[in-house]
C-alpha cells in the first residue's frame, strides 16, 4: 500500500517534498504552484515502471496527449541539466507480495524505494583566439563555455531499498544499462540474524561458529562484486552475474553456485555456506521493491482536467481517442458493460439526499430481425395454443350444459382434440403433444408472454446495447450527448470511484463545470469508495480548487468524532441509517497546500483535528477572497 511519495529537482520542486497520500488526500494552492507537477511525477514513473522503461517521455501512456512532459530537459528542476531528479515511495509492508513477504511483514513496518535519475552531460567549448606565450604566435584553443549539454538518454543513477527508514540495499550506474550493488547492510539486526542462520544452529558449520559482523560484512561485499542488476526498467527485479548483462536472462539470473563460482574470498567456507541465503535476500528485497511500485503504479488511474464525451454510438472507437481513459471517455462503456458500476452510479444520481442531476441510466438493447425470428416465433406458437386450449375449455362447458345427445357431443369433442372423459383442469395440458416455452398457462397470456419473450433477449445481451440517460421527471430518453456539461463532467468522477478494487484514482479538479452542491456531494461519493467496509477501498490522490468539497471531508470528520450524525440519524428515528455510516477521522484525510517559494515549491500538510478544523491557519487565509469581496 502506497503511503507517501517524495518529490526533489522535478518541475516546479527543488528541495526534497514529502507528499502523504491517505485514503483521501487534496491537494490546493494557487495556480501554477506546483500542484500538478505532483501528479505529473506519477505519470512519469508509471511510464518507466509500467510501459517501456521511458524516463525521456513527452506524453505519457496513461495521460494521452493531455500531458506534455517534454522530456528530460524539460522536467529537470529549472532544466539543470546537471541535477538528478529525485523521485521516492513509501509502502506499508502489510500487504506486501513475493518469497520475502512474511519476513517483511514480520520485522518492518515500511519499505521506501528510492530513485535519482538524470543525464550524462558535456561541457560545451568555443573556440577562441589567443597569444601562444611560448611562440608568440596566436592559435585557436577550445575554451570551456560553463553550459552542459546531454549526452545519451536520460538513466536511474542510483537506487535504494530502505526498510523503517534504514537503508539496506543501494545501487549505482557504473556503466550504461547496468547498476553495481555497492551497499548491503549485514549489521541490521534483522538481517544479520538471518544470514547467520544460514551457517548456526541447526545449519551449524564447524568453523564458523565465532563470525564476527566485520567478517560476514566482508564476504557480503566481495558476494556483491560478483552481482549487478540490468538498469532497462525504473525498479530492477532481481541481479545477475556481473559481466554477462547482455546474454539471455537465464544466463544472466544464475543460481548462487554459478553466481559465486570462481571469484577469490577471504573466507571461502563463509560464503559457501551463506551465499544461498544471501542470495535469496538480496533477490527477495528487490522483488518486493519491484513487486510494490509496479503494483501500485499499473493499478493506478488517472482522469485528467478536462473531461471528453464520446460520439453517440462509441463502439471501439476508443482506438481512435488517445484520450480515451485520461479524459474520461472511457466512463461511459464501463457503465454501459459492467452492472455494478451502473447500480451504483444510478444509487448515487438518483439516491435521496446525494446527487440530484435528474437523469438515470439505462442499458438499451438492439436486435437484428434474424436475431427476432426464434423467439417470435415461439411466443405465437405458445399464444395459439393457449387460444385453442382456452376454446376447448369453454366448448365442453357449454355442452355439458346443452341437451345435445352423448353421442354427438363426444364427437365434436373428438373432432376438438379433447379427450371426453377428461376433467376441465387437465384442459391445459398439451394434447398435441407442444411444449410450452414459458410457465403462464394459468396467468393473463400478452402480459405473461411478454415477460417470458424480453427474459430469453435478455439472456442473449442482444446484437448491440447502449448507454441512454432516462430524464426523471417525464421518462424521456437521451444521449449522453444531449444533456448538460455537468453530467458529462461529474459521470467520469463517479465512474472511477466504483470502478476497480483498491487502487490509487488520481484526478484534477472533480468540480469542473458542476454546482457548488454536487461539489460538496462528491467528498461523500470518495468517503465511500475509499472508507466503506464494502467499497473499492481506493486511494485518492485530487487536486482541486473547491472550497465546498473540502468542507463536505471536515463536516464528516466533526460527525464521527463527536456522534453528531448519531444522534442526528436517532432524533429523526431513522436507526436503519447507522447501518450505512462511514467514520471518518482525521487520519484518514490529507490536505496538502503547495506554496510557490524561491527555491522551489513548498508542500505543507494542515493537520485536521476532531473538531473538523484545521489545527494551523490556511496559508493567506482559508478562501480569503470572499471576504474581500463582501461590504
Amino acid at each position: 500500500m502506497l503511503t507517501s511519495i517524495k518529490l526533489g529537482n522535478f518541475k516546479a520542486f527543488g528541495p526534497t517534498q514529502t507528499i502523504p497520500i491517505k485514503p483521501i488526500t487534496l491537494i490546493f494552492g494557487p495556480n501554477s504552484a506546483g500542484k500538478s507537477s505532483i501528479i505529473h511525477s506519477l505519470l512519469l514513473a508509471h511510464q518507466a515502471a509500467v510501459v517501456d522503461g521511458n524516463l525521456d517521455v513527452r506524453c505519457p501512456k496513461i495521460a494521452g496527449n493531455s500531458v506534455d512532459l517534454g522530456g528530460f530537459e524539460d522536467y529537470v528542476h529549472r532544466h539543470a541539466l546537471t541535477e538528478s531528479v529525485r523521485w521516492q515511495a513509501e509502502f506499508l509492508t502489510e500487504k506486501m507480495q513475493g518469497r520475502l513477504a512474511e519476513f517483511l511483514k514480520a520485522s518492518f513496518k515500511t519499505l521506501e524505494v528510492a530513485l535519482e535519475f538524470g543525464v550524462r552531460t558535456v561541457e560545451t567549448k568555443e573556440m577562441k583566439r589567443r597569444l601562444n606565450p611560448k611562440t608568440g604566435e596566436e592559435e585557436r584553443v577550445p575554451i570551456p563555455t560553463g553550459v552542459y549539454v546531454r549526452e545519451g538518454k536520460p538513466f536511474v543513477k542510483r537506487y535504494e531499498i530502505r526498510l523503517d527508514g534504514q537503508a539496506l540495499i543501494g545501487l549505482e550506474a557504473r556503466q550504461p544499462g547496468v547498476l553495481a550493488i555497492t551497499l548491503f547492510d549485514v549489521r541490521n539486526p534483522v538481517v544479520n540474524r538471518n544470514l547467520r542462520e544460514s551457517f548456526t544452529g541447526d545449519s551449524a558449520v564447524p568453523g564458523l561458529e565465532k563470525v564476527t559482523d566485520e567478517e560476514l560484512e566482508q564476504a557480503a561485499r566481495e558476494m556483491l562484486d560478483t552481482m549487478s542488476a540490468r538498469a532497462d526498467q525504473l525498479v530492477p527485479e532481481c541481479v545477475g552475474k556481473r559481466g554477462m548483462e547482455q546474454m539471455e536472462a537465464h544466463v544472466y539470473h544464475a543460481p548462487a553456485e554459478v553466481l559465486f563460482y570462481g571469484s577469490a574470498y577471504t573466507n571461502p567456507r563463509l560464503v559457501r555456506s551463506s551465499c544461498v541465503q544471501f542470495l535469496e535476500l538480496v533477490n527477495g528485497l528487490l522483488e518486493a521493491s519491484y513487486t510494490a511500485v509496479n503494483g501500485a503504479l499499473a493499478g493506478m488511474h488517472y482522469l485528467g482536467p478536462l473531461r471528453t464525451v464520446p460520439p453517440r454510438n462509441f463502439n471501439h472507437y476508443e482506438a481512435h481517442d488517445p484520450n480515451w481513459f485520461s479524459g474520461g471517455a472511457y466512463a461511459w462503456q464501463v457503465a454501459r458493460e459492467n452492472p455494478d458500476v451502473r447500480k451504483k452510479v444510478n444509487e448515487w444520481l438518483r439516491g435521496k439526499g446525494r446527487l440530484t442531476p435528474g437523469y438515470t441510466l439505462e442499458l438499451l438493447r438492439y436486435f437484428a430481425p434474424q436475431s427476432l425470428r426464434e423467439p417470435l416465433t415461439d411466443a405465437a406458437d405458445d399464444l395459439t395454443f393457449w387460444v385453442r386450449q382456452q376454446v376447448r375449455r369453454a366448448t365442453k362447458d357449454l355442452l355439458a350444459q346443452s341437451t345435445l345427445p352423448k353421442e354427438e357431443q363426444e364427437e365434436l369433442l373428438r373432432q376438438m382434440r379433447v379427450n371426453p372423459e377428461a376433467e376441465p383442469e387437465s384442459l391445459n395440458n398439451n394434447p398435441d403433444g407442444q411444449a410450452l416455452h414459458g410457465e403462464w398457462e394459468e396467468k393473463e397470456p400478452s402480459k405473461q408472454r411478454v415477460e417470458d419473450l424480453l427474459e430469453r433477449l435478455d439472456a442473449t445481451g442482444g446484437d448491440m446495447s447502449s448507454l441512454a440517460l432516462v430524464d426523471q421527471s417525464n421518462q424521456t430518453v437521451v444521449s449522453h450527448r444531449d444533456v448538460g456539461t455537468g453530467i458529462s463532467q461529474v459521470f467520469p468522477v463517479l465512474v472511477s470511484a466504483f470502478e476497480g478494487k483498491e487502487r490509487l484514482v488520481v484526478i484534477e479538479q472533480p468540480e469542473i463545470h458542476i454546482h457548488p452542491k454536487l461539489q460538496a456531494d462528491l467528498g461523500d461519493v470518495f468517503i465511500e469508495a475509499a472508507l466503506a467496509e464494502n467499497g473499492p477501498h481506493h486511494r485518492f490522490l485530487i487536486e482541486t480548487h473547491s472550497e465546498h468539497l473540502i468542507l463536505r471531508l471536515l463536516r464528516r470528520v466533526r460527525e464521527t468524532c463527536s456522534g453528531e450524525h448519531f444522534d442526528t440519524v436517532l432524533e429523526k428515528g431513522k436507526e436503519e441509517d447507522l447501518q450505512n455510516r462511514i467514520e471518518v477521522r482525521p487520519e484518514d484525510v490529507c490536505v496538502l497546500y503547495v506554496s510557490p517559494k524561491e527555491t522551489g515549491a513548498e508542500v505543507i500538510e494542515l493537520s485536521i483535528t476532531e473538531d473538523g478544523d484545521f489545527a494551523q491557519r490556511w496559508p493567506g487565509g482559508f478562501f480569503s477572497e470572499r471576504f474581500e469581496d463582501l461590504p
